[in-house]
C-alpha cells in the first residue's frame, strides 16, 4: 500500500512538471533561455520569433488587471496592438541585418553571463538584464526585459546586441 501511495505522488509530480508552461522561466534561468532563441535565429522565422514575446492581449490583459499604479512602474508604453507586433518584426531584422553585417552565425554563440534585478508587485514580476555571450571573434551584449504574471511569461523588450569588451 505504501508503494503504491508512492508511485502515485511520483507520477503526480512527474505530470506537475511536464505540464508546467514552457514559458515560465526562473529568473536565475532567462539568460540562457534567451541565447537559447538567439542561437536559433540562423533559421528562425519572424512569425516564430515573435512567439517567444508576451503576446499584446496577454500584456494587455496584464496591464488592466493591476491598475494604472502599476502600470506605470511596469511598462508605461502605450502601444497598439499593430505597433506592438511592428517593434518586435523591427527587432528581427534588426538582429538579421546585424548578422550579415558582422558575419554572425547565432547557433556558434556561447553564454558567459546574465546579471539582472527582479522587481515584484502587484502579482508581475519584471527581470531586467544584461545577457553576455560570446563566439570566437567578439564578445556581445544584449538588454533583457522579461515579464513574468501568474498566468504568462515570455520576452518583454530585448535592446539591440552591440560588440563590447569583456
Amino acid at each position: 500500500m505504501k508503494k503504491l501511495v508512492l508511485v502515485i505522488i511520483v507520477l503526480s509530480y512527474i505530470y506537475v512538471l511536464s505540464s508546467c508552461d514552457e514559458k515560465h522561466v526562473a529568473p536565475s534561468n532567462v539568460g540562457t533561455h534567451v541565447l537559447g532563441i538567439l542561437q536559433t535565429l540562423d533559421t528562425l522565422s519572424e512569425s516564430n520569433f515573435e512567439k517567444h514575446f508576451i503576446s499584446y492581449n496577454e500584456l494587455h490583459n496584464t496591464m488592466s488587471d493591476i491598475g494604472a499604479a502599476a502600470r506605470k512602474a511596469f511598462y508605461d508604453a502605450p502601444l497598439d496592438k499593430d505597433s506592438y507586433a511592428e517593434a518586435i518584426n523591427d527587432l528581427y531584422h534588426q538582429f538579421k541585418v546585424g548578422e550579415m553585417k558582422n558575419y554572425i552565425t547565432w547557433k556558434d554563440m556561447e553564454y558567459v553571463d546574465f546579471e539582472y534585478r527582479k522587481y515584484s508587485d502587484y502579482g508581475v514580476t519584471l527581470i531586467a538584464g544584461v545577457l553576455r555571450f560570446k563566439n570566437s571573434k567578439a564578445n556581445y551584449s544584449i538588454k533583457i526585459h522579461w515579464l513574468s504574471t501568474p498566468k504568462t511569461a515570455g520576452l518583454l523588450e530585448l535592446f539591440s546586441f552591440w560588440e563590447m569588451n569583456l
